[in-house]
């Protein structure tokens, strides 16, 4: 997916007991991001279900052109809906582990998402 003209998100959902919270956004890849740079999120914290797949939902705008990376949309509306990434870290063990997200543009114009650090030491993995 190219990244050209256009700032992307990674939103996400929660389920609680009789309710869904609101929709949410993270900005990941801002409007105007250069190839060949990126951003992490060592400000924001993420539980990863390791052993299990999970599937991260991405949203496009041509009209947020404001957003900064790490940037939380609380509205959502007027955003596009792109197909969802799922990744998998493989484990023996199924188990919630703490990470944070980075994300790049490529010298091509791809983006490129993924997890720089666990709580447990470094590693990565890339989910697009």
């Amino acid at each position: 997916m190219a990244a050209t003209g256009r700032g992307w998100g990674l939103g996400g959902y929660w389920r609680g007991p009789g309710r869904r919270p609101p929709l949410k956004a993270l900005t990941v890849v801002p409007f105007g991001m250069e190839e060949g740079t990126g951003y992490e999120f060592t400000d924001r914290k993420f539980l990863l279900r390791v052993g299990k797949a999970a599937q991260f939902r991405f949203f496009q705008s041509s009209e947020r052109a404001g957003d900064a990376a790490g940037a939380l949309i609380e509205e959502i509306a007027g955003m596009d809906e792109l197909a969802p990434v799922e990744a998998q870290l493989p484990s023996e063990v199924q188990e919630n582990v703490a990470v944070t997200l980075a994300s790049a543009v490529t010298e091509t114009g791809c983006c490129s998402c993924g997890s720089w650090r666990g709580m447990g030491g470094g590693g990565s993995w890339s989910s697009m």
